[in-house]
């Protein structure tokens, strides 16, 4: 107990070394909502992404999730996948295109929609954007793939944590690589009513609102990480302050950034900078008094 104490401790120190503040403008209505459930934020985020994948026509289909689950079941042995998947076209494609909501929050679908976005970025997808008058953000798609590539592991790392040992959670008790060996093989997605993780939307919200309601308990580093990705989406960053400890400080303002705005907006940034160093100088005191507490329960003294 002691030890994992105090890898939390770290990992929540370690995060605090950068304090990176952002103003993003939003295209779309804001919604007045908080981040949901770590399950379902997932699937909010699989909806985004695949909202604008669709919009550049390189939409994930059935072939796609089946070649990137067998991926994920064998990454180090699956090099004629990963050409495969590097050459993959959606308009060559006949499989069909899967919705979002009959995708799972699982590796398979993250694994997926990376190489839908490696194919939106390719010369052949900005060309099949351009036929149906879309222009390819490479902003947005570089950053659905960098989101992907680590909410794939997160995902994996969920599913094998909740698959199997949680009955109080889902009534599906397939493994993770038993469902993902289904589905490589293109066969159905574990019909079960309600699964947490490797479920679609509508089996996560029957695991997470089953009765007695169940303690999910997910670690932070996780929980963050989703968070971020949650938080900022596909929004237009156009300010970015990152402050390192070590006293460097990158401002950085989106090439995109309406001449017009940038005095509003500026101020608005400013004002987030410094109530983010607020919070910081908070935190560190938080953390401080937090260790000094652990280090008074373990070994009867101060931890300084």
């Amino acid at each position: 107990m002691p030890e994992n104490w105090q890898q939390r401790i770290e990992t929540i120190a370690s995060n605090l070394l950068t304090l990176e503040v952002n103003t993003a403008v939003k295209a779309r209505g804001i919604s007045a909502e908080k981040m949901p459930e770590l399950p379902l934020a997932l699937h909010s985020l699989i909806d985004e992404y695949g909202s604008q994948l669709q919009e550049y026509r390189s939409q994930v289909t059935r072939g796609l999730v089946a070649q990137s689950a067998a991926r994920v079941i064998a990454p180090d042995d699956a090099a004629d996948i990963r050409r495969s998947l590097q050459a993959w076209d959606p308009e060559a494609d006949t499989t069909g295109v899967v919705n979002s909501s009959d995708l799972t929050n699982g590796a398979e679908t993250f694994e997926a929609m990376l190489w839908a976005a490696v194919a939106a970025d390719s010369e052949r997808g900005r060309e099949r954007a351009r036929r149906n008058g879309s222009v390819i953000d490479r902003a947005l798609i570089e950053r659905i793939g960098a989101n992907c590539r680590q909410l794939r592991e997160v995902a994996i790392l969920l599913e094998q944590e909740f698959s199997s040992n949680r009955e109080d959670l889902q009534q599906s008790t397939a493994t993770f690589p038993e469902r993902l060996t289904k589905v490589a093989g293109g066969g159905t997605v574990d019909l079960q009513p309600s699964r947490l993780f490797g479920g679609t939307i509508d089996q996560t919200v029957k695991a997470l609102f089953r009765y007695p309601r169940p303690v999910l308990s997910i670690a932070p580093d996780l929980t963050i990480l989703i968070r971020k990705a949650w938080d900022i989406g596909l929004e237009e960053i156009r300010f970015q302050t990152v402050l390192q400890l070590d006293g460097d400080v990158i401002v950085r303002i989106g090439r995109n950034a309406d001449a017009a705005q940038l005095g509003y907006l500026g101020e608005l940034h400013r004002q987030a900078v410094n109530d983010g160093l607020a919070q910081w100088h908070g935190m560190f005191q938080i953390i401080g008094n937090l260790i000094e507490g652990v280090g008074r329960f373990i070994f009867g003294r101060s931890a300084t």
